[in-house]
């Protein structure tokens, strides 16, 4: 049995983005084989836990320019003065801390992300500042693990010394659920009668575009938008709201969760990401294995997500993006469902059993049975 902290994510319930969907499930799988899970959260009223995974409550912020920051040093503090075997960072802006925590001896491993210097949300001062401290969590943790090969082909060009050190540790998807039509009749909804964004409302996420160009779009199905804004980015998203009000298809649902969200993504005509930068997207993961029609930008991230399956517009071209989704909309696009994966490839039982195999090397044990 392993004594386990998760640091640098808003925690449980999963209800933010791909980091935090990774760390509950991650969280669910470990305490079914009886490890001791301990995760930073924000909020900690969260009903149905296992009595193995403990939320530690840490406050949030309102500014993201002061609240990861905050929230880490308080994190790593707590690292330091409690004994856990494995300390696990999500995040490649994790590195200062992660460096502290490496003068202490602890086992550390680290899951990275996308390039966070490269989000348009973030002023120029933090993206430089991220970009002269995303080399640490490479040389201070004793693992590194991504989700995506094309970012960790990146970081190898970026920094050599990396190559052959970074561990490969796929999302999964959830398949099995419970459907909830409900969420369809809350806001007059039609199976297969309309298109699906789901994330947060950030500028990287290229809502506006998608907006913008469903505004131009000949069709009579809808546009349903799921998520919302942090207090800090409220403007992006009543800007977006805004330019959405002279048309009556663009709705916007707010968050929803669960089998709601899961119910919208099984009955969406199709589904569509804008991104300008991307990790491995589990929301674009799992309209895959529900083996939907996907509209994506050609990022590498979602292009590796996707390989063959789905149909790639120039990330941020409105006449390319219209072109596809007219494309779509009129049934001249194939999708290659033999290109989908099978559910045990993209698993998080399967996932975890990875990530549990590096926490035993890092503790000095060869084998989970150990």
């Amino acid at each position: 049995m392993l004594k386990i902290l998760i640091l640098s994510t808003y925690g449980i319930p999963a209800k933010h983005g791909g980091s935090e969907i990774c760390v509950q499930n991650l969280a669910l799988y470990l305490s079914k084989l009886g490890h001791q899970i301990a995760v930073a959260s924000t909020n900690i009223k969260v009903h149905n836990l296992p009595s193995n995974i403990r939320l530690i409550p840490l406050p949030r912020f309102n500014r993201t320019i002061i609240d990861f920051p905050l929230r880490n040093i308080l994190g790593t503090l707590y690292a330091l003065i409690h004994r856990y075997d494995v300390i696990h960072y999500f995040g490649t802006d994790s590195g200062l801390f992660i460096k502290l925590l490496s003068f202490f001896k602890k086992n550390v491993i680290v899951t990275l992300d996308a390039f966070p210097w490269e989000r348009d949300s973030y002023p120029s001062f933090l993206k430089k500042l991220l970009f002269a401290t995303s080399s640490l969590p490479f040389k201070y943790s004793k693992i590194s693990v991504c989700d995506s090969n094309e970012i960790i082909s990146k970081y190898n060009m970026l920094f050599p010394f990396t190559q052959n050190k970074i561990e490969y540790i796929p999302y999964g998807s959830d398949v099995d659920f419970i459907e909830n039509l409900d969420v369809l009749k809350s806001f007059n909804l039609v199976p297969n009668d309309y298109y699906l964004f789901v994330g947060r409302f950030v500028e990287e996420k290229g809502i506006d575009l998608i907006i913008k160009t469903f505004k131009r779009f000949s069709t009579k199905r809808k546009l349903v938008i799921v998520g919302n804004a942090s207090n800090e980015n409220k403007d992006y998203e009543l800007k977006l709201r805004k330019s959405a009000q002279e048309d009556n298809r663009i709705i916007f649902t707010g968050k929803i969760y669960g089998n709601g969200y899961l119910t919208l993504m099984n009955n969406c005509y199709s589904y569509i990401n804008a991104s300008y930068v991307e990790g491995t997207s589990p929301v674009l993961i799992q309209a895959k294995m529900l083996r939907k029609k996907i509209i994506a930008s050609n990022i590498p991230q979602n292009k590796e997500t996707l390989s063959d399956y789905g149909v790639f517009f120039e990330s941020g071209n409105i006449t390319d993006f219209l072109s596809v989704l007219t494309a779509v909309e009129n049934g001249d696009v194939i999708i290659n469902n033999s290109k989908v994966a099978s559910p045990d490839e993209l698993d998080w039982e399967r996932m975890t059993q990875k990530y549990l195999k590096l926490y035993f090397k890092l503790v000095g044990r060869n084998t989970i049975d150990q």
